[in-house]
């Protein structure tokens, strides 16, 4: 048995029908995945994305993957003896979102990601 509200499943079900060229009937893939017909519909037509990927693209600036490689290149430049600065990191988002981010964008992002970035130049000093 499905789990109730298991869009993933309807997509991929939809995608699997889609791919093989057979009729799609929506309203029939909603019901069997317990989802909303007009859900599915909006999300399989790119109308819609899921809240995870609204956060990733809209709010982080960044894609998940884009995050990966980020965080790849700061911990290559730290194992280089190189590790970047705060300035550095902005820079770097901001040639490869394509547009300026918020001044704590970059704490944001080693707060989100202290446990594999190894600089420590990007931690924060807090005084006690």
């Amino acid at each position: 048995m499905r789990p109730k509200g298991d869009i993933d499943g309807a997509l991929a079900e939809f995608d699997r029908l889609k791919a093989k060229g057979e009729p799609i009937n929506l309203t029939e893939i909603a019901k069997s995945y317990g989802v909303e017909r007009s859900t599915l519909s909006r999300r399989a037509s790119g109308v819609t994305c899921s809240h995870e990927e609204y956060i990733s693209e809209q709010c982080r600036h960044l894609t998940n993957a884009q995050e990966k490689v980020l965080i790849k290149r700061i911990n290559y430049l730290t194992d280089k003896a190189l590790p970047p600065t705060p300035a550095m990191v902005t820079n770097m988002v901001e040639e490869i979102c394509g547009h300026k981010v918020h001044k704590n964008w970059t704490s944001d992002f080693v707060q989100r990601h202290q446990n594999v970035l190894k600089s420590r130049y990007l931690r924060c000093i807090t005084i006690d």
